[in-house]
């Protein structure tokens, strides 16, 4: 991250072009705010509970 100021947009942007080594580093960096998964994760975990449940459901007729 490098903020806002376009003067230093270009100048890390030139440094990353121009030097190798700091383009690798950048590249490999870890993301702090996780890998992009946690929406199909989320979704995963949803349809799994509702078919838990569902199944519960079809195992156990309706009292009346």
């Amino acid at each position: 991250l490098v903020g806002t100021e376009q003067s230093r947009i270009v100048a890390e942007t030139e440094r990353l072009l121009e030097d190798p080594i700091e383009y690798q580093r950048m590249a490999r960096a870890v993301n702090p705010y996780g890998d992009g998964r946690a929406a199909e994760r989320i979704v995963d975990a949803l349809v799994q509970q509702r078919a838990a449940v569902a199944a519960r459901a079809d195992s156990h007729p309706a009292r009346g």
